[in-house]
């Protein structure tokens, strides 16, 4: 009866590992991507000199801005949905410990 009850934590366990570790491909991605366009701009590129030179960045910086801001919040939804599992397994760890000694949060009765 244990084994079953464990079965699935297991795989609830496996499955939030499986989301972050998604989450850490993507930011990589973003990352090489961002690297990538970094690198493709000439470095003897003189803004100073001409203030129309960098122009043409813009759309492609906002791209990544805008894919970067997108990758932070996936991350931070698998890490929310995550902390809100472990909270919810420790509430209902320590409703079940206090239901035991008599001190629930609720009364018996309800």
């Amino acid at each position: 009866m244990s084994n079953e009850k464990e079965k699935p934590v297991e795989e609830e366990e496996e499955a939030e590992a499986e989301a972050l570790e998604e989450a850490g491909i993507l930011e990589a991605d973003v990352g090489a991507h961002f690297d990538q366009q970094l690198a493709s701009i000439d470095p003897r590129l003189s803004i100073q000199m001409d203030p129309l030179a960098h122009h043409h960045l813009r759309p492609e910086m906002m791209f990544i801005r805008e894919e970067l801001r997108q990758a932070k919040m996936q991350t931070l939804a698998v890490r929310r949905a995550a902390l809100k599992k472990l909270l919810v397994k420790d509430f209902l760890q320590e409703d079940c410990e206090l239901r035991n000694i008599g001190l629930s949060y609720a009364s018996p009765d309800v």
